[in-house]
């Protein structure tokens, strides 16, 4: 019994997020659904990306964008989101830059989430 307990916690703690330590204004590559802290003054959590970015082996009539969905833990509580074309936020006195969202697609399809890499950079 012992055994099937800890066999069925085993999916669980894997799919749980990882907490990353960043640095101010420095660049960090950020993995969907996982979290980041700075000191601990700021925590947020990378939920998603939707991304309509023309690929590379089709002509588009508009380039489109990549959208990164944040969720703000610390110091405030908040959703929210910036794009490739709108690159910047500004939360409570930090400034999160969307730096590249990688990587580009080539052909018509779908990207998994954990495929993304989001090249970012937050200051205050």
């Amino acid at each position: 019994m012992k055994y099937l307990f800890l066999a069925a916690l085993i999916p669980l703690l894997s799919c749980s997020d990882i907490l990353h330590e960043i640095t101010l204004e420095n660049n960090f590559i950020a993995e969907v659904s996982n979290s980041y802290r700075l000191n601990n003054d700021l925590l947020f959590r990378i939920d998603r990306v939707e991304d309509s970015r023309c690929p590379t082996l089709v002509k588009c009539i508009q380039a489109g964008d990549a959208t990164v969905f944040l969720s703000i833990d610390k110091p405030i509580v908040v959703d929210t989101t910036f794009t490739t074309v709108e690159n910047k936020i500004v939360i409570n006195s930090y400034s999160f830059e969307l730096i590249d969202v990688s990587p580009y697609p080539e052909t018509p399809g779908n990207i998994k989430q954990d495929e993304y890499r989001i090249t970012m950079v937050v200051r205050k």
